[in-house]
């Protein structure tokens, strides 16, 4: 009942809070057990029936509700729903903890303990029992102001722009170089060998005939294709990259014009241009930061490959193997994004293991079947084993990558069902037991992945060459270890009844893989820091996620003060400081790196005192920095302006696919006044709802699925009747 009543407590009135708190403040936990309370509300499952430590499922985990009213205005809308699987919504409490508690209540209400430190159990950030209170003096701490991505900035389509304009052939072959090098081996949206060819022969033709048709569909794959690179090219500082910072804008503004804006979908059936189209418009949004608009726009990509099949084995005598193996490709590759892309948001995947039967890449290289196949022949069916070494056929790059886009499948995976388990809804109903078994399987599943990858790609061995494909591949097996142990990440009070030893120990060992995993992303990482190597080398359509993925668990294990890197504090600490400064040697190309520097040093510097850590000399270095640069700071979001003042520290600044829609090109492609992007957004400021606003809180009226109204008025008195009957004021 005691439990019961500190479940019920989130759910329910301020009025009924205050008498729960009331009836609370004079029992013990440890006594209500002999009390012969009625055990009617104790979770138990038949598959786990009799666990000591189902009913604290509530306890360790939380349900994703919606805090704030998301329709209130276009940025919120912008923003849209962020889940509890994601950095943003850490950073979210961090931000309220920081800047809404003193020390003393921090550690009441942020780790779900009394004011005698009796008796909340595991309350892990992310679980609505460790939502601390929001301080009304201060404007409301919403997703829109604690995201570092760029969703509320515009992104509208320049009509004036026009579509059929390409650039000259050296800065196409570049831009296009640039994206295969770049994107396509981990991203196989797109049939390399077509693209390219086709390339050479459309400009080879412009020469006999400057206004030759082209197929619209192939332009606005092309000139995405550009915009990707273009994006690419600013932030290692190539030193081919066009002056204006902003030509991607205008490669996007033609690729949008000519496809993604030119046909409306529901009309057509569906087709591989409008697959890869939305594809590589859903990464383009990715990369520039509007994360919101990407996850929907892939979306519709991921809706048109299921349409075609994509997802399924092709027993098609009548395809030739290499064109199945193409369109595998491009099945995983649609998975690896939207994985990516979930993780990030904290959203669920359109993509579920369950409906999908597609085979892995294969590890035949899609550009050389037949002289793969001969060597195979050649070899007499002798394994590769039991040969000796001068009889192995030599493993081509194209092989080696299709070895990594199976790891990549593969542990893409693996990340899923962790969103599908730990992560979901209805993990409420499940048992302490079901928990616990689902994060040590995922955990097992993720150590088997990596001692599976192929040695010329396992990043346990060393260096031996293929340093982007090894980096790539041991950062996404970070990421996957942190996401899979976080949940474990809280802090336990040795009093709680229920919890045996069985569970504090797994409890703390998993929360401490989470930090350690955490500390070794910033030991892979190049010293001393160049942004651009890591850019060129590293996840760069992802990396400031990865950074920040790392950083606020590090930032949570200090606000928590707990004693699972008792040993490792100072390790703690200098890997914080490591993060920080690589995000700010990032950001003097990347925005959101940028966004996400100003946000986490600002809870560092608040973090700091209360925890006793110091961080004086980044503060130097800030300075001396800002001190020094005569640049201007790049003109900021109002809401991230506002929060850095607040902290007291300077900011800074894709010949047989493209068979469709053929035209001429003209020489004036004619404006349409008033025709406004569907991704276009206000510069409207966001209206900061005033003290106690129900804007913050949501709708303020109650439905059978609101969270937050499991409980009637009379059924709260009526509990608390019965505990007034069993533990009478004295």
């Amino acid at each position: 009942m005691h439990n019961l009543l500190k479940v019920l407590r989130d759910f329910v009135s301020a009025e009924h809070k205050r008498d729960i708190d009331a009836v609370l403040g004079r029992v013990d936990p440890r006594d209500t057990g002999s009390a012969g309370l009625s055990q009617t509300h104790r979770h138990d499952e038949s598959d786990d029936a009799g666990s000591d430590t189902d009913t604290s499922s509530h306890e360790f985990h939380g349900l994703d509700v919606l805090e704030e009213d998301l329709l209130r205005n276009e940025q919120s809308r912008a923003t849209g729903f962020v889940g509890r699987s994601s950095e943003i919504k850490l950073l979210q409490r961090l931000k309220l903890q920081t800047e809404s508690l003193g020390a003393a209540s921090r550690s009441e209400d942020f780790h779900g303990l009394s004011s005698d430190g009796a008796g909340a159990g595991p309350s892990p950030i992310g679980s609505t029992q460790s939502r601390p209170q929001q301080d009304y003096h201060s404007a409301p701490v919403t997703i829109s102001t604690s995201t570092f991505y760029l969703d509320c900035t515009k992104v509208e389509v320049n009509h004036n722009v026009d579509p059929w304009e390409l650039p000259d052939f050296e800065t196409a072959m570049k831009l296009l170089d640039c994206y295969m090098d770049n994107v396509h081996d981990s991203f196989p949206i797109l049939p390399k060998t077509f693209i390219v060819g086709e390339l050479h022969r459309h400009y080879a033709a412009r020469q006999q005939n400057p206004i030759l048709p082209v197929s619209s569909d192939w332009l606005a794959v092309l000139n995405l294709t550009f915009a990707i690179a273009a994006k690419y090219s600013h932030l290692t500082k190539a030193s081919w990259r066009a002056k204006d910072e902003q030509d991607h804008f205008i490669y996007r503004s033609r690729a949008q014009i000519l496809g993604v804006d030119a046909q409306p979908f529901l009309p057509h059936p569906p087709d591989l241009p409008q697959i890869q189209m939305t594809a590589l418009l859903a990464f383009y949004f990715m990369t520039i930061g509007h994360i919101n608009r990407a996850w929907v726009v892939l979306g519709s990509s991921i809706r048109f490959a299921y349409a075609l099949g994509l997802h399924v084995r092709n027993l098609d005598r009548g395809v030739s193997e290499v064109k199945k193996e193409t369109q595998v490709r491009l099945w995983w590759g649609l998975h690896s994004l939207e994985g990516i892309l979930s993780m990030i948001i904290g959203r669920p995947s359109f993509v579920h293991q369950d409906y999908h039967s597609a085979p892995f890449p294969s590890p035949l290289p899609v550009e050389e079947p037949e002289r793969r196949q001969s060597q195979v022949q050649e070899s007499h069916g002798v394994p590769v084993m039991n040969r000796h070494p001068e009889t192995i056929p030599t493993i081509s790059r194209s092989s080696t990558i299709a070895s990594y886009l199976r790891s990549r499948a593969q542990i893409g995976l693996i990340s899923q069902r962790a969103m599908n388990t730990v992560y979901s809804a209805g993990i409420v109903q499940r048992s302490w037991r079901y928990i616990q078994r689902s994060i040590e399987t995922l955990d097992a599943d993720l150590g088997a992945w990596s001692a599976s990858i192929s040695p010329e790609l396992n990043f346990l061995y060393g260096d031996n060459g293929l340093r982007r494909e090894r980096l790539i591949l041991e950062m996404q097996h970070i990421s996957t270890k942190i996401l899979i142990t976080r949940p474990c990440l809280c802090k336990l009070d040795d009093r709680v009844p229920g919890f045996g030893v069985a569970p504090d120990e797994f409890i703390n060992q998993t929360a401490r893989s989470c930090v350690e995993a955490a500390i070794s992303l910033t030991q892979i990482l190049p010293n001393p820091i160049n942004a651009t190597y890591l850019y060129q080398m590293g996840p760069w359509w992802s990396l400031t996620h990865n950074l920040m993925q790392a950083l606020t668990i590090l930032l949570l294990e200090v606000s928590h003060s707990t004693i699972t890197i008792v040993d490792r504090g100072e390790e703690a600490l200098s890997a914080i400081k490591r993060l920080i400064r690589w995000l700010r040697e990032m950001k003097t190309t990347d925005q959101i790196a940028e966004r996400a520097y100003t946000m986490a040093f600002g809870i560092l510097q608040r973090l700091a005192d209360p925890v006793k850590s110091n961080i004086s000399d980044l503060l130097r270095e800030d300075a001396a920095i800002f001190t020094s640069s005569e640049t201007p700071m790049t003109d900021y979001d109002s809401t991230l302006d506002q929060y850095a003042q607040q902290n007291l520290f300077p900011i800074d600044g894709y010949q047989q696919q493209f068979l469709g829609q053929t035209q001429q090109p003209e020489p004036f492609y004619p404006v349409h006044p008033g025709h406004e992007s569907t991704f276009s957004f206000s510069d409207q400021p966001v209206p900061v709802p005033g003290p106690y606003s129900t804007t913050f809180f949501g709708p303020s009226f109650s439905t059978p699925h609101d969270e937050q109204n499991y409980f009637s008025s009379n059924e709260v008195s009526r509990i608390l009747e019965d505990f007034n009957t069993d533990f009478p004021e004295q």
